[in-house]
């Protein structure tokens, strides 16, 4: 009888250090959690910011003419041909469009 008191006795111990060890695994994922929680609302709001300051940009700037490229002047009579691909030397030529 005294033989099976001890073993319930060291099963009992062990048991209770595995359950504490848990508890303290528990207590750090749950402080990594509450962590990720905030880092992520901390990028939500990040980003609401950034989706402001889009469409506050998206009213200022005007929208551009179909057919057009941004900055492209406006009389092209002539334009300048660069060919380096088998010049050893840049060379300009102009040519009519």
């Amino acid at each position: 009888m005294r033989e099976l008191v001890t073993a319930q006795s060291k099963l009992l111990d062990q048991m209770t250090r595995k359950l504490t060890s848990n508890d303290k695994t528990l207590e750090n994922i749950h402080t990594r959690m509450d962590t990720l929680a905030s880092t992520i609302k901390n990028q939500h709001s990040f980003n609401k910011m950034l989706e402001s300051q889009l469409a506050q940009l998206a009213d200022v700037v005007p929208p551009l003419e179909k057919c057009n490229i941004p900055s492209q002047p406006e009389d092209l009579e002539t334009a300048n041909l660069v060919d380096i691909h088998k010049a050893t030397q840049c060379h300009i030529e102009p040519i009519d469009v």
